[in-house]
């Protein structure tokens, strides 16, 4: 679990937050648009984006499922 922390810090501030509030917190992606002021489509590209990086850092841990 210590690797997938480190691999989460190392995400950019934005992209973090958005991560963190809607994994972490539950808010859905409206709530969380309205937090950080920005659109939903912002927000799910963030998350995309962000879950497609993690994927790959994390890949070396467990190959086979991707």
């Amino acid at each position: 679990a210590q690797f997938a922390l480190e691999a989460i810090q190392l995400l950019s501030p934005a992209y973090r937050t958005v991560f963190s509030l809607f994994v972490l917190e539950d808010y859905s992606h409206k709530e969380i648009s309205e937090i950080l002021h920005c659109s939903e489509g912002t927000v799910k590209s963030r998350l995309f984006y962000t879950t497609k990086t993690l994927a790959e850092k994390l890949q070396a841990y467990n190959p086979s499922v991707l």
